[in-house]
């Protein structure tokens, strides 16, 4: 009957997640994912990564997307999705398995709606969904076989920790390996386990992907390259810079108290649950678990409930370890193990009842805004206001009014005003204005060149000095007078009396070239609309 009882939920949990992420499958566009599905397309149409363009993440799951676009014969921005999806929904049986460890199921039940509510209010293709899947499997491995001692569960710990290792290496990848390892020397230190299968086994699993990956490049000549992309991301210059890393987010929005009207009361509110809130969980959690367990430990080195306890609180900051180190971090990958280590330290122990009702109050909150309410409001948004966008790759995707009136407005001027075989310039890393237009970019081989402008926003976060910025500049300035580009289109905010003044690239395209269209006014734009709004210059 508890067999039962659990795949009943497990079931259900499928279910639910899936359904949830197909309703908002052809809802928005993230101009982020732009990037991923022009990558796909050029393996799909024989480019190799890393050697025939530059990337600085992982490749396992944009191999297997481009898989998918060679069997189905057509490039549509939903198929990614769609496994973006479907990852995300299986990972939610594992996680199941996970929380029932060391909550009853319902409880369980509820940390995996909750910690899987992360990824509901925005679609994307991003292929990190790969090593989301793999962190997950990773962590149920090594739980069971702490409780286990089976050895194939290391097994499958291993290549679920390979496949994140060449998925998103930093920090996924090598800090799902390092817990593991660290499982392992603890178990053969302390737990009295000498006997070499463990070690065989999750050895063998963890290089199976990564030797499959580094004989694909070697054979493509790209093994090297390949190697200093996803694992020295600060030779490209795009590592964030050390003064960024670590940052103590105020634990209450004191920003509330001097709100001059509802909506900045919401919006301060907003983004303390989505970055505060997450932070101070994250990292309380993180702690509670890692000094209860380590205590108690100390007093029974074998002891399995404890030996848990540190895995999980270790992988909380595995997933998390971004939201931690890095300002407005992406809330991309889930607080799941969090929520598990705050129901069981705040409602399953035996603790005060005060303490259980408010930590139950806080879960029902949290479960109300980011399970429940978020993705009503922005499924009601964009079914009231949006319609299709109609464009080639995206043509069902659903869209606002201004982010429809400018991907559809500058792809036709794109269209009307260059040839098939022109290639145009975006000083951004929007690559959907590549790709809606069917025209080639200046740079192919390099998607990511304008982060280290002196206008780009991202030159702030990475460690580019004011010197490489200006002579990066020069270098695409020269590009463009030996390749002759059909147009420039260029952010509208990045056309700031200011910035104009400070970059060598925006002074000479104001100077050299003819300012023909802009598209998109500020004041149709809503919160759901990324700020794409474009100037677009002709040559003289």
């Amino acid at each position: 009957m508890i067999d039962k009882k659990h795949t009943l939920i497990v079931t259900s949990l499928f279910c639910i997640i899936l359904f949830k992420r197909l309703v908002f499958l052809n809802i928005g566009v993230n101009y982020e994912e732009a990037r991923d599905l022009d990558v796909i397309i050029k393996i799909s149409n024989g480019e190799v990564i890393y050697k025939d363009f530059l990337y600085i993440y992982g490749f396992l799951g944009l191999y297997f997307n481009a898989i998918l676009f060679k069997l189905f014969g057509f490039t549509d921005i939903t198929i990614p999705r769609f496994i973006v999806s479907l990852f995300f929904a299986v990972s939610s049986m594992f996680a199941y398995k996970i929380a029932s460890r060391f909550l009853s199921p319902f409880w369980a039940f509820v940390a995996v709606l909750l910690g899987f509510s992360g990824l509901v209010s925005r679609e994307h293709t991003y292929e990190h969904i790969v090593a989301f899947w793999g962190t997950m499997v990773a962590l149920w491995g090594g739980l069971s076989y702490v409780n286990k001692e089976d050895v194939r569960h290391l097994a499958y710990a291993g290549l679920a920790s390979g496949a994140v290792l060449f998925s998103q290496p930093l920090p996924l990848g090598v800090l799902t390996v390092f817990s593991l390892t660290s499982l392992l020397s603890y178990k053969f230190l302390f737990c009295g386990n000498k006997r070499p299968q463990p070690y065989i086994f999750f050895i063998s699993g963890v290089l199976a992907f990564p030797l499959a990956g580094c004989l694909y490049f070697f054979l493509n000549g790209a093994l090297i390259v390949a190697m200093k992309s996803m694992f020295l991301p600060m030779i490209s210059g795009n590592a964030p810079h050390p003064n960024q890393l670590f940052f103590v987010p105020p634990i209450f929005p004191k920003s509330l108290f001097s709100a001059s009207s509802l909506g900045e009361i919401k919006s301060i509110l907003n983004f303390y649950l989505s970055y505060n809130l997450r932070w101070w969980l994250v990292l309380s959690f993180f702690i509670i678990g890692t000094g209860y367990s380590t205590y108690n430990l100390y007093k029974d080195k074998e002891n399995k409930i404890y030996l848990s306890i540190l895995l999980l609180s270790a992988f909380s900051l595995v997933f998390e370890i971004k939201r931690i180190l890095l300002p407005g971090a992406s809330a991309y990958i889930s607080l799941f193990p969090t929520f598990v280590l705050l129901i069981y330290f705040g409602i399953e122990m035996k603790v005060n009842q005060f303490l259980k009702y408010f930590v139950q109050m806080l879960v029902a909150l949290l479960f109300m805004l980011y399970f429940v309410y978020t993705p009503v409001v922005y499924y009601a948004e964009y079914n009231r206001n949006g319609f299709p966008l109609g464009l080639i790759h995206a043509k069902n995707v659903i869209v606002k009014p201004y982010t429809h009136e400018i991907y559809n407005e500058t792809t036709n001027f794109i269209r009307e005003n260059t040839g098939e075989k022109d290639k145009i310039l975006v000083a951004d890393h929007n690559s959907f204005f590549y790709l809606f237009s069917n025209r080639n970019s200046l740079f192919p081989e390099n998607w990511y060149v304008f982060s280290g402008t002196t206008f780009h926003p991202y030159s702030k976060t990475f460690s580019w000095s004011l010197e490489e910025q200006l002579k990066l500049e020069n270098k695409i300035i020269k590009r463009i007078k030996i390749e002759k580009p059909g147009l420039i289109i260029i952010p509208s905010r990045f056309l700031s009396p200011e910035l104009i003044d400070l970059s060598p690239f925006l002074k000479y395209v104001a100077s050299n070239w003819k300012l023909c269209k802009k598209i998109g006014a500020q004041n149709k734009k809503s919160v759901f609309d990324d700020n794409i709004e474009t100037t677009i210059y002709c040559p003289s």
